[in-house]
């Protein structure tokens, strides 16, 4: 009796020893599964450390000032859109002639404004000289403008008094055919002397964009242009 009895619990011993080893097993399993999920999530997704109660938000990092905001440090900011404001755009310098002032170079690019004054005078002495970035030649009253190269691309304004004197090839091509703005008593010279078709010299670019010649501007059509401005 005794036998069955001891035989009984080394039964139930033996049982119980290989139940545990399955749980054991199992809890390791387990355990194995859940590492795989990521040791800096847990599963209620409140994003918390295990090592820490102070919940914290994905790439911030602890102790900086971006992560103490609940800022994404990692966010990317387009270059072009700071929300920066332009700076305005810079007025073009003006050169005011009083004296006498030769354009004389092989090239000469005109930058800048020029207004001609009472008794300033503007010469183009060379056969390539360019208005560039809408630039502007204003001859005043009394002021004198002498063409004895070629200016290209001119926006000319010769106001009531002022002169401009053409010498014998001396030629002005506008930058289009309203670039040629005259006041009522404006005075255009050919040598020195009266206004002729065969001494004007002053071209537009075509208005038929297939054209390649430029238009010659006549004395009626500057006739023209002082009237309108009556």
């Amino acid at each position: 009796m005794k036998t069955r009895h001891l035989f009984g619990l080394l039964v139930l011993t033996l049982c119980t020893l290989a139940a545990c080893s399955l749980i054991n097993t199992d809890e390791e399993e387990r355990i194995i599964i859940m590492t795989d999920k990521g040791l800096n999530i847990d599963d209620d997704k409140t994003h918390q450390r295990p090592d820490s109660s102070t919940p914290t938000t994905p790439g911030s990092g602890q102790g900086s000032e971006q992560g103490q905001q609940g800022e994404r440090p990692d966010t990317i900011i387009n270059p072009n859109d700071k929300g920066e404001i332009e700076p305005p755009v810079q007025a073009m310098n003006t050169l005011y002639v009083t004296d006498n002032l030769r354009l004389e170079n092989d090239s000469t690019a005109i930058e800048q404004h020029i207004v001609v004054r009472k008794g300033g005078r503007l010469i183009i002495a060379n056969d390539n000289c360019i208005m560039y970035n809408d630039a502007t030649i204003t001859i005043e009253n009394h002021g004198t403008m002498i063409v004895d190269g070629v200016i290209r691309q001119a926006d000319l304004t010769i106001k009531s008094g002022g002169i401009l004197d053409i010498y014998d090839d001396g030629a002005i091509i506008l930058r289009s055919k309203e670039s040629l703005h005259l006041e009522p008593n404006a005075i255009i010279y050919c040598n020195s002397s009266g206004m002729t078709n065969e001494g004007l010299h002053i071209f537009a670019p075509p208005t038929d964009p297939l054209a390649s010649n430029f238009v010659k501007i006549d004395s009626l059509e500057i006739e023209d242009l002082r009237r309108l401005r009556h």
